[in-house]
Parts: C-alpha cells; structure tokens; sequence
C-alpha cells in the first residue's frame, strides 16, 4: 500500500516551469537574447537604453526592461535632450509614458518663457522631483528681471503658492528693496515671514537666481 501511493505521488510530480523565452530584438538589444533568465534579460534591454532615440522605440523596447522600465525611460529622455529633435515637447512627453524623471527632463530642457505655463508643466507632470522643477521655473523668472508691477501681479493671481514659490519671490522683491508683501492674505504674509529670515543674513542677495536664464520667446515649444 505505501509503495502504491509512493507511484502515485511521482506520477503527478509538479512539471518544472517553461523555460524562458527572450522575445525577438534587433540591433544592439540582441546581445540580450542570449540571457535565458528574464530579470537578466530585462536588466540587459535597460543597460542599452542609452542608445535609444525614436519614440517608437522607446515605446518597444523599456516595457521589455520590467522593474527598469522607469530607467529606461530617463536613460531614453537625456539621450534624446542631448542629441536634439523636431517633436514638440507633448510628443515627448507621451514617450515617458508617465515617469516623473523623463518627463523632468524634458520640461527642464524645454521650459516655456511663460513662467505661469512652466508652473503648470511641473505641477501636471512631474512627481518626485516637483519642487525642483518649481525651483528652476523660479530661477528662470526671477532672472528675467521683473518689474515690481509683475511680482504684484504673480503674487496677487496665484491663491496659494508653494513654499518655494514664495521662498523665491520674497528673495527677489527683498533684492530690490521693495515693500510688496503688504497685504493680509495667506501668500503676503508667508513672503513677510521669509523677508524676516533673509533680514538675519549677510550677503543674501545675488546677481542671478541658480543655472536657469530667461527663456527666449519660441512659440514652437509647445504644439
């Protein structure tokens, strides 16, 4: 009776998984086919990532690199910054296909001469690395030099800016010796209390606000 049940348990032994089975790629994403283990195989489509430059192919060949997919993508995004194109940055975009870190890079490489529309980019589409592209819309602005007439206009259509946001035009109103925060709502009175921090500093204000100059106008941008 037990060698009979011993039979019975090898007879329905569980069958090994399938071997897997690298889909088919070219050029120089073959040398990934050689790897029989998926993660490897994954690991290798993302290594070449850096070569990548048609959306097409982006769109091809990150979903193949898995938990790298994010990766890929940014791998895909500086590639494509550095060695330039037609697309509008929208079509750009839809090539990250959501991932903050490509799509900070194209926004930061192709930021809009209006302030306003950079602000909305960052807020849209950027996720972990958000108050940096904030940051560098700030330092874009604030290099441009506006009049004081403007930084009353920024601060008075925006119902609640963001910590960096006022951080930067606190500074620069306070660079130029003017008394704009003067009013009771929620942004003039967090511009005060930065205006009181930077009254505490030596040597707080600069010739230019961080790597960001004033953006030529192109209304090509964006299509």
């Amino acid at each position: 009776m037990t060698f009979a049940l011993w039979l019975w348990g090898c007879s329905h032994a569980p069958e090994p998984p399938p071997r897997f089975q690298p889909p088919t790629v070219s050029g120089v994403f073959e040398k990934c086919m050689d790897y029989p283990n998926e993660e490897v195989f994954a690991y290798c489509i993302y290594q070449q990532a850096g070569s990548l430059y048609e959306i097409e192919d982006v769109h091809q060949y990150c979903p193949l690199s898995g938990a790298w997919e994010e990766a890929c993508r940014h791998a895909w995004s500086v590639n494509r910054i550095h060695k330039g194109g037609e697309e509008s940055l929208t079509t750009l975009l839809e090539g990250c296909a959501g991932y903050s870190d490509c799509t900070f890079e194209f926004i930061d490489a192709r930021p809009s001469s209006d302030t306003n529309v950079q602000l909305k980019r960052c807020r849209k589409y950027v996720t972990h690395d958000r108050d940096s592209c904030i940051m560098h819309a700030m330092q874009m602005w604030a290099n441009s030099q506006p009049n004081q007439e403007q930084v009353t206009e920024f601060l008075r259509t925006k119902r609640t800016l963001s910590r960096v946001e006022i951080k930067y035009v606190s500074e620069y109103q306070y660079c130029k010796s003017w008394n704009v925060c003067t009013e009771q709502n929620r942004n003039h009175q967090e511009c005060r209390k930065e205006i009181q921090h930077f009254q505490r500093e030596k040597h707080r204000c600069r010739r230019n606000w961080g790597k960001m100059p004033p953006r030529p106008k192109r209304s090509t941008l964006l299509k």
